[in-house]
């Protein structure tokens, strides 16, 4: 029983739920939201897969990374950001990592989650929804 004990002091110590975010993770995080904050489709499709998810309350659809970078620089356009904030992120499920972001535009509000695949020691984003809020 001291053995089993033992075992899972030695487990849990291992366990940390303050532990910070792995270097490459924070730095894609971070990298993405400063995208967003400053409307840069280009600095988003750096982080682009090679097929990207993109939902908009106007429509959606796979694509390659040079149109979804397209379809970003539309929405950037459309609706210029005045405050962006990270409101959580985490590890869905299936294991990918996800990001959801408060986007304010003058008029409008919109909740906007990224989707992450880590590849090597890269994360590149799979999946983008952009929904109105209400």
């Amino acid at each position: 029983m001291k053995t089993f004990f033992t075992v899972i002091m030695c487990m849990l110590s291992f366990i940390s739920p303050d532990e910070p975010l792995p270097a490459e993770e924070n730095g894609a995080i971070e990298s993405i939201s400063e995208a967003f904050k400053s409307g840069d489709a280009q600095k988003l499709s750096e982080s682009f897969g090679s097929s990207v998810e993109i939902m908009t309350p106007t429509g959606e659809g796979m694509y390659s990374k040079a149109q979804a970078k397209q379809v970003m620089q539309k929405f950037f356009s459309q609706y210029k950001a005045v405050d962006n904030q990270i409101i959580h992120n985490g590890t869905s499920n299936t294991g990918s990592k996800f990001i959801v972001y408060s986007y304010k535009t003058e008029k409008e509000e919109f909740r906007i989650t990224v989707f992450l695949k880590q590849l090597n020691t890269d994360f590149q984003i799979q999946e983008i929804e952009i929904s109105k809020q209400l």
